[in-house]
Parts: C-alpha cells; structure tokens; sequence
C-alpha cells in the first residue's frame, strides 16, 4: 500500500520490518527488488529477485520485473529469456510484451519491437505507452503517417501525459515539414512542462526552420540541458555577446560534427574584429585548413593541453553572440586552399581536356556513438548507384568520398569504372579544398565536404533530404550561408530519383554552356 501510495521509503521500512521475521516472504522480496531496481541500484535488487524467484518461479509479474532489470544491465539475452518464462506463465500478459519490445529496441531490432507492442496492444487496447513506442519505432521505418496515428491515439487516451506524447509527435510533424503544426505541438508540451529540455530544443530546430533567428538562437541554447547532448567543462567565462572582449582571449570550440565547426567558424573572424585573441578548437583533419581564417591567433588541436584564456564559446552559440539574422550573415569565403596543394593535386589530375570536373559526395560520415543520429544520416544519404545517370559524355566525376561504408560501397561498386578517385591520398581537408579549388563544381549531400566547398567559395548543387536541416531553411534552393550553393530538395521522403534527374538535367544544360564557350 506504501509503495503504491508513492511513500517508497516507508514501503521499504515494512518490507525489512517483514523479511526479518519472514525471511522466505516472497513478495516482500519481490517488493525489495522492484525498489532497489527503481533506484537504480541493479546488482542489490538482482539479489532479491534471484531469491524471490526461487521461492516462487511461477509468477509472471516477478519474471517481467527481473527481465526488465537485465535490460538496464545490458543483459538483452537474459532479459528474453525471462520475458519467455513470463509469457509462458501468463500468455496474455500486455506488460511483458511491452517491455520485450523495449529489450528489442535496446538492441535495435525494430520489427521486433514492433510485433510486442502490437501484442501489447492486443491484450491491452488502452495502453498508450505502448502506442507511444510503437510509434517511436515505425519513426525509425520511416513509417511517418502510421507514427503519427500512433500518437494521436495514444493522445486521447492519456492527456496527462502530453508532454511526452506532443514532443513526438512534434518531432513527427516536423519530418512531415508540418512545421507549425509540430510547433503547436512543442508550445503545448512546453506549456505542460516548461523544462521539458527535448520540446525546447526541438522548437528551436522549427524557428531556425523558418528563418525566426531571433527566437531561434535563444532556444537553441537549451541543446546543452539534454541528457544526450555532448558537453564540455571548461574554465573560462561563457561568452555569448554581451561582455567587451577587446583586449580579452576567447576559446571557440566544437561541439558535434565537422559539418557545424566548418560552417560556423567563420564567426572566428567576427571575435577577431572585436578586439579578441582567438584561439580556435577543432579536430585534427581540419588543423591545416582552419589557419587560413581570417583573425585565429591560435589552432588548438583536439586532445592538446589547453591554453588559458578569459571566455569560451561553444561554435553553435556564436550566432547567438552575433544576433545573426537572415540579413547579416557573414556569407564571405573565409577558408583559403594551400596554393602549393592546389598546385600539387593540379598535377596529379593532369591537364584539362575541356570536360566538366565535378566531384561527389554521396554519404556522411557515420557516427557510432550517437546513435540518436542515425536515423537522419540514413535519410540524408544517397545510394552511389542512384548518382549513375549522372556519368555523362561531357563530365569528369571524381570521389570526393571518404570513411566508411561509403569507401566500402564504391569498392564493391559495378559500373563506376570511369569515377576518378584521389582520396586515399588526401591527408586532411586542407588537401580536400585544395582538390576541389581543382574542380568545377560539386555536387554533394548534406555533409562537411559540401561545407568546405562552399566556404571556399566552389559552386555546389546540394542533394537535399525532404526533412531539411534547419540550416537550409524551408522551400528554398539558394543558401544565405553560401551563395555559390543551389539545393535540390526532395519533392517527398526518400524521393532521391527526381532529385537525381533535376540534377542531371541542369548538369548537361552547363555542359552545354561550357562547350559553347570553349
């Protein structure tokens, strides 16, 4: 009665009160181990479930409560295993098939999960956390409009816990690009629960969406309270605009991918004018190139000790700093290639025989410890074999392509005989701006090698996923952050073959144009 009542400290005074006269009382066992479990005290409570279920190995629920611990021990085989023996015992027992989906997840085997939630289901119809997990793994499917289904359901059979349920359901929206529907949606989980840290963020990705900068950057800022969201202690007095820094040292460092630290470096110059000394962070690939921007006094390389230095600024809050808008972004090329690289790569590619040089990029880079992000990177990627018809009579195609799989997928490729491929020889990006300063244009998803183009001022045609990063904004095929970019968007989710042929069309019209001025 205690523990049901929420009074979980009193709850565990009875059940050491019981065991102590009582030493073999099952459910007082149970009890324990479901406390101790919920403290996340895991070895302690697997103790008291052990021997609860050697009292007493037919009971379903003592089964699902220790299979669920094992979950949290990363224990996935144990934990089926006692979600069979429950299942066995109690057949239609909705919570099991529930938390089984939660083990399959765990081990991203979505179909499966899928299935137990559907059984959940079954057994259960008003069972809304299940319709809120089966719908976070048909997310994972891409399965947009049946998540969404999922989610209203799940809406009306418990509003009290709409702010879990419109968070999702506003991420969902927002892949449909029902942006002010998913806005809605954030607005009232954040009215429910004005901390909620995921609702936040993921109101600001919509604001930033629509080119509302100045809402945008501030909400932006809450990325730092979410549990997933990589941080960084350091010394030094977080500055975002508003002290004087002239005269002052001022560490920019990353946060995330390459992609952002390449895009937004460019505010390095814009702390120089004010006065400061710039010391840049970045990783090493990128050491050589970033000493070409204007105004960094100082390349600090991943790893290194740290200099001293008056503030910090993390690289994704300098617009904040800034109060960049649509209009006033610095949009200059601000990454200048190594003449004697240009040269050298200038050499190894021989003269030009008056065909186009374009390169392409046809993955990002996978990141295997944010598996939050790999679901956007398996939606911005594009199939080598559907960038063929781009292979044309008047067009020299070069890879531009590095790391895995997608090194491993133009490997194993058949038919890309003529794609010339330098990139085993390149050191660092400096050698990947170099080659491309070589090029005439390239073309290349969402990626960092599409951001060193355009920071060097290269023509790029950006193959552009449905759900568009709020960088690139809504319904627009030019970029304010770089003017030699033109983007083509999907029409639809996964409609990369209309993408491709827009891109073909416009490839051969330039082939055409450059023969005529030849």
């Amino acid at each position: 009665m205690a523990f049901e009542a929420g009074r979980p400290q009193e709850a565990a005074l009875i059940c050491e009160s019981i065991l102590q006269k009582t030493p073999k009382h099952v459910d007082a066992l149970h009890l324990m181990g479901v406390m101790l479990s919920n403290n996340k005290q895991y070895i302690q409570a697997l103790g008291f479930f052990n021997e609860a279920l050697n009292l007493h190995n037919k009971n379903a629920v003592m089964y699902n409560n220790r299979a669920n611990l094992f979950i949290e021990l990363k224990q996935i085989e144990l934990a089926m295993d006692d979600f069979e023996k429950s299942l066995a015992i109690n057949p239609k027992y909705a919570e099991a098939y529930y938390n089984k989906g939660i083990a399959f997840d765990a081990i991203n085997k979505t179909e499966e999960a899928i299935e137990q939630y559907t059984l959940a289901l079954k057994y259960k119809p008003d069972f809304p956390e299940a319709l809120n997990n089966r719908g976070i793994a048909l997310q994972k499917l891409h399965r947009m409009e049946d998540t969404l289904a999922n989610y209203n359901q799940a809406i009306k059979l418990n509003p009290k816990m709409v702010e879990a349920f419109y968070n999702n359901r506003g991420l969902v929206l927002q892949n449909l690009m029902r942006i002010d529907e998913a806005l809605a949606d954030y607005d009232k989980a954040i009215n429910i629960k004005p901390n909620l840290e995921d609702a936040r963020f993921n109101r600001s990705m919509c604001l930033l969406l629509k080119g509302n900068y100045e809402k945008g950057w501030q909400e932006h800022e809450w990325r730092f309270k979410r549990a997933t969201y990589p941080r960084r202690h350091l010394p030094g007095k977080l500055w975002l605009g508003e002290e004087d820094i002239s005269g002052k040292s001022i560490f920019i460092h990353g946060e995330q991918g390459l992609g952002d630290m390449l895009q937004f470096c460019r505010y390095a110059t814009l702390a120089a004018d004010k006065g400061a000394r710039v010391l840049l962070g970045v990783e090493k690939p990128l050491a050589r190139l970033a000493k070409t921007i204007r105004g960094v006094d100082q390349i600090v390389v991943t790893g290194d000790q740290l200099p001293g230095f008056d503030y910090q600024t993390p690289i994704l809050s300098l617009p904040l700093a800034f109060k960049t808008t649509l209009d006033n972004i610095p949009n200059d090329p601000y990454l200048t290639p190594f003449p004697e690289d240009v040269e050298k790569w200038a050499k190894k590619m021989g003269p030009k025989t008056g065909k186009l040089r374009v390169g392409i990029v046809w993955s990002g880079g996978f990141r295997p410890d944010q598996p939050e992000v790999w679901a956007v990177n398996e939606r911005r990627n594009i199939e080598l074999e559907k960038l063929k018809p781009l292979q044309l009579d008047n067009v020299e195609l070069y890879s531009l392509q590095k790391g895995e799989p997608a090194e491993s997928e133009l490997a194993d490729s058949i038919g890309w005989e003529s794609l010339i491929n330098f990139t085993g020889e390149f050191g660092d990006f400096a050698d990947t701006a170099a080659f491309i300063q070589n090029l005439d244009l390239v073309i290349a998803v969402d990626t960092s090698t599409a951001h060193v183009a355009g920071a060097i001022g290269k023509p790029v045609w950006m193959l552009n996923r449905f759900d568009t990063c709020w960088r690139w904004l809504i319904d627009r095929t030019d970029s304010p952050w770089y003017p030699t970019f033109k983007i083509y968007r999907q029409p639809k989710l996964g409609d990369w073959d209309s993408v491709v042929e827009n891109i073909r069309r416009d490839l051969v019209d330039l082939c055409n144009i450059t023969e005529k001025n030849t």
